[in-house]
């Protein structure tokens, strides 16, 4: 047999672009017996012959169509790797790329704000900041400064043909990815000869909370390409989209926690200091419910075009363009009731999970935001072969990220009173329930006075800017024996992040704005949580015309404005300089492929600083510069025991950068003679880490697939944010300062097993279960992170690694019959830690265990024309957050609801 064919990074492609080549419980349970339906197909099959695979090319559409392109993807790598294919009209099959995403192995999503798209990926449930995202093989800029990766929400499904997940990396793959590298790889016009056409659109519908009159939702999409010239050397493709989702969602949160030591009528004054005792065998007691209501109507815009030229001999070259937005307008509406904050307020803790408020305090606010994230991008490049087995190449890239928050802010506050008093139920395992003693009060307008009119204006821009050049030889398709190639890479960088508060109005001296002057929302929201209680809302038209008509009555807030609107800036410029080389060896029935990696890292940070600490209106510009260098080894071996049987093992060392904010961004504010600080860490040194990595694949034929890994990562120079106090003098005066800063704080290592089945027809199975197949995904971790100090000056070992789950799990059955295809589809990732507090372990927070189950049905028409239809959240689950010492306590729990589509899909 053919020993693994090295892959070229970024441009595994059939398009011929380089010449001559080409490129919980309910998942376990679900998986055991995918498992043992699968086993016994695969194992009862033979090996495809070219009728089968002639038969097949008609009937395998869809779901089954991509997992087949994916098998032959991962049988051919040259490291440990998983990913997906376009289906038959070219475009990645799901709701979208992020949706497609999760159902690889080892791979979950994290949800833009908990109730949007998915947007950032965590590989092996390590978070997003361990991880690297190309396209073609070129890493791209952020739009946000808290994640260095790409918001997947950003980037349409229908300009990307095939996506790589690398689980081990080689020396020419970018070394900041200690997770892994996923690399989007576009099309070509050159992937079909002639004319095409394909696209697909569809309509949804949300179940809309709270619009009345939502409309549907729904995207189009449609593909271009073809070739021309004596020998169709040319390839041109245009691809065109658009995406609408118009949506509500419900999120109820449970914004503080207290404790008290025992049972009984008491006062606040009675609270467990969190920062300096225990919370074990303490009653949890809810101090602050907020219930708010989010109107979305997301927008996304995207073209991409693509120029190719090929000879068929020895010269291919390329020219890509792309543009992207993103854009999410949100109205927010929120109304919380909280127990009063003087230590003489009495409550009465009738139980473990019952107890009542004597004095409360509501707040009424309305928040409009405009979110604009936008990629675009330019790129050339070429590949010459000098001789027949020897391949030089290079490419330039120019790439914008950028993120724009325009917002607006009412708030109406009420004063502490025992008109707001509340009893509350908390019972394990549910969201907790306040209920108001005098509900009349609760929304009564007159009791709520304006506190605020606030606009403010976010932006973040990341420009980027990647030479790379490269010689390779005897690293073609199907070559043996000694191979290398060796190359350059030059990525600069600038990021740049201006906050403005542009206007904060306020109430004038002695001037009381009540709500029922200027006008309430007539909208009427009665949470699932409120135990029937309606909102009070503010209006946000009725409280600009009234700031508009009463000019008088208002002053603006410039101190506040002048420290909110310097503080957080900053600009950053990073350099990163690369050189490496690689060798290959490939025999008949084992290959190795060894290389070293050095990257030069340079910063250079200018940020704002109070000056001096215990002021708001002066600021004095801080700039710093650092540098790094790093040696990345990198080892892949693969043995084939047979045919079908194949063994991968591999090591390489990689990075883990820390990101924007966390190295630039500042915040500070004063109160008394107490400043809190949120500081930059300039100095924070890149996680670098060790990984080991472990395969063996089994592939019983063409469609399908038995895999089972092991890995081990073993990290230096952790990342945590950590809170410290101290005292200073300034002036004479001593001031206690609570600095809260990102830290390297030490080692962890991540251990795990990985399980991956596919078989995407169980052909072999007497009827009706030969109509069937499946593929399941499972990883489980076990870790062991660093120890932080805390504020009482202990050590406490983390719990787990910040935003990384210790399982996850992914399920898909699928059927097919003639013209009719159906999949069902189930994600499940488990608990993650999302915040540590250095005060105290019961306050650290969890992203809930969460699960999902997504349905697809497909009738083909006829060979170009199909009907599509797809349900998403089907059992309407409610992802959420919980917190307490076993994380016992819910805090949060969205309620985004289901979504129909129903569409059509057209390929020429």
């Amino acid at each position: 047999m053919k020993p693994a064919p090295y892959s070229h990074h970024g441009h595994n492609s059939s398009s011929r672009y380089y010449p001559q080549r080409k490129p919980s419980l309910l998942p376990q349970l679900c998986g055991l017996s995918l498992i043992a339906l699968a086993v016994s197909s695969a194992y009862a099959q033979t090996p495809q012959t070219a009728e089968d695979d002639k038969v097949s090319t008609i009937t395998v559409t869809g779901k089954a169509l991509a997992l087949n392109k994916a098998i032959s993807q991962k049988r051919d790598g040259n490291t440990i790797s998983d990913g997906i294919s376009s289906d038959e009209i070219g475009s990645i099959p799901d709701f979208g790329l992020g949706e497609a995403l999760q159902r690889v192995a080892g791979v979950s999503m994290i949800l833009n704000n908990g109730r949007g798209e998915a947007q950032f990926m965590t590989l092996r449930g390590l978070n997003p900041d361990y991880n690297s995202l190309t396209i073609d093989g070129i890493t791209f800029p952020g739009t946000e400064t808290t994640r260095r990766t790409v918001s997947l929400d950003v980037l349409p499904s229908s300009f990307s043909k095939q996506v790589n997940i690398y689980k081990s990396l080689n020396a020419d793959m970018d070394g900041n990815a200690i997770g892994g590298t996923t690399n989007l790889v576009t099309r070509s016009g050159l992937d079909k000869r002639g004319f095409h056409v394909s696209g697909r659109a569809d309509v949804s519908q949300w179940r809309a909370l709270e619009k009345s009159d939502s409309k549907p939702s729904g995207q189009a999409e449609m593909t271009i390409s073809n070739t021309f010239g004596s020998n169709n050397q040319f390839g041109v493709l245009m691809s065109v989209g658009y995406y609408k989702r118009q949506s509500s969602s419900l999120l109820t949160s449970l914004d503080s926690y207290s404790y008290f030591p025992a049972t009984g009528s008491q006062t606040n004054a009675a609270k467990i200091n969190q920062t300096t005792a225990s919370v074990d065998g303490s009653i949890a007691f809810p101090d602050r419910e907020r219930w708010l209501t989010y109107d979305n109507n997301r927008e996304r815009k995207s073209l991409f075009a693509r120029f190719d030229f090929d000879n068929r001999e020895d010269l291919s070259a390329h020219l890509t363009a792309g543009a992207f937005e993103h854009v999410n307008t949100e109205d927010r509406r929120s109304q919380w009731l909280q127990n009063a904050t003087a230590a003489t307020s009495p409550v009465n803790i009738i139980s473990a999970t019952d107890g009542s408020v004597g004095v409360g305090q509501s707040q009424t606010d309305y928040s409009a935001f405009t979110q604009t994230r936008r990629i675009s991008y330019v790129e050339a490049g070429f590949a010459y072969m000098p001789a027949k087995d020897s391949v030089i190449e290079a490419v330039v890239n120019s790439a914008l990220g950028s993120y724009r928050q325009e917002s607006q802010l009412y708030t109406f506050v009420s004063a502490n009173s025992a008109s707001l008093a509340y009893n509350y139920s908390d019972q394990p395992g549910q969201m907790p329930v306040l209920t108001p003693v005098n509900r009349a009060y609760l929304q009564d307008a007159r009791n709520f006075t304006q506190t605020e009119n606030t606009r403010n204006d976010e932006q973040s821009k990341n420009r980027s800017v990647v030479a790379k050049i490269s010689f390779s030889k005897n690293l073609d398709e199907g070559s043996t024996g000694w191979g290398y190639k060796t190359g350059l890479q030059s990525r600069k960088l600038t990021q740049n992040y201006n906050f403005d508060e542009v206007l904060k109005y306020i109430p004038a001296t002695g001037v009381s704005i009540p709500l029922s002057a200027v006008g309430a929302s007539t909208v009427a929201i009665t949470p699932y949580t409120s135990n029937g209680q309606t909102l009070l809302l503010a209006d946000p038209a009725n409280a600009q015309a009234y700031l508009n008509a009463n000019p008088g009555k208002y002053i603006l807030s410039s101190a506040t404005m002048i420290t909110n609107s310097t503080q957080k800036d900053f600009n950053i410029k990073e350099d990163v300089n690369a050189a490496y080389a690689m060798v290959a060896y490939r025999a008949k029935n084992w290959s190795a492929t060894a290389g070293l990696r050095y990257e030069e890292t340079k910063l250079d940070i200018d940020t704002y600083v109070p000056a001096p600490l215990n002021q708001t209106a002066v600021f004095a510009p801080s700039a710093t510069h650092s540098s790094y260098a790093k040696v990345l080894p990198s080892l892949n071996l693969i043995y084939d025991f047979s045919d079908s049987l194949k063994l991968r093992t591999a090591y390489n060392k990689s990075l883990g950068r820390p990101t924007y904010a966390d190295l630039a961004q500042n915040s500070n504010s004063v109160s008394g003679t107490t400043i809190s600080i949120t500081q930059a860490n300039p100095n924070l040194v890149a996680r670098t880490a060790n990984n080991f990595n472990a395969s063996l694949e089994w592939y019983p034929s063409n469609t399908s697939m038995i895999s089972a890994g092991v890995f081990r990562k073993d990290i230096d120079n952790e990342i945590a944010k950590l809170t410290r106090t101290e005292n200073l003098t300034i002036a004479g005066t001593i001031y206690q300062s609570n600095t809260t800063q990102a830290q390297n704080v030490g080692n962890a290592s991540v251990t795990g097993l990985e399980l991956q089945l596919v078989n995407t027809k169980f052909s072999s199975l007497p009827a009706p279960f030969n109509q069937f197949g499946a593929s399941l995904n499972y990883t489980i971790m076990d870790m062991n992170p660093s120890s932080i100090t805390m504020q009482n000056k202990t050590q406490r070992q983390m719990p787990a690694l910040l935003e990384s789950a210790k399982s996850i799990a992914n399920a898909s059955l699928l059927w097919g019959n003639g013209n009719v295809s159906a999949q069902l589809s189930y994600n499940w990732t488990g608990p993650t830690l999302i915040t540590l507090s250095t005060t105290n372990a019961a306050q650290d927070v969890y992203y809930k265990a969460f699960g999902t189950f997504d349905s697809q049905i497909k009738y083909a028409y006829s060979k170009r024309l199909g009907i599509v239809m797809q349900a998403k959240n089907l059992l309407n689950a409610h992802p959420g957050r919980t917190t307490g010492l076993q994380q016992q306590l819910v805090q949060q729990e969205f309620d985004n609801g289901r979504a129909l589509f129903l569409g059509l899909t057209y390929a020429m």
